[in-house]
């Protein structure tokens, strides 16, 4: 605590108001973490052959971020953030199963 009383990362603008670093400082770490743990994964789908998968996710992630940003700006919307990430994140199972059935279908149609 000493090394933190020195710095006095409190006053520091860009770490918001209060004892928030703390959150920013874990926030970070696990950023860190689930890029060193993640990277092998992603690396592995992609030399095995999961591209559609890889794309699947960062175009999830996309859908999902772009949502945020919306309702961001857009604080007037009638719908609540909760029912608008529900609606997306049904949105997007359901298209990943309708990926699933269409491409094990025409694996299917392939092998016969």
């Amino acid at each position: 605590m000493v090394l933190i009383s020195w710095i006095n990362l409190s006053n520091s603008s860009f770490l918001g108001e209060g004892d928030n670093y703390i959150s920013y400082v874990l926030i970070f770490a696990g950023i860190i973490v689930s890029f060193i743990l993640l990277k092998p994964l992603i690396s592995w789908l992609i030399n095995s052959g999961f591209v559609l998968l890889v794309n699947y996710i960062i175009s999830s992630l996309a859908v999902i971020v772009l949502l945020f940003i919306v309702v961001f700006f857009l604080t007037d919307t009638q719908l609540s953030v909760n029912n608008l990430l529900k609606i997306t994140l049904q949105s997007l199972a359901a298209f990943g199963i309708v990926m699933i059935l269409y491409y094990g279908f025409q694996k299917v149609t392939k092998k016969i």
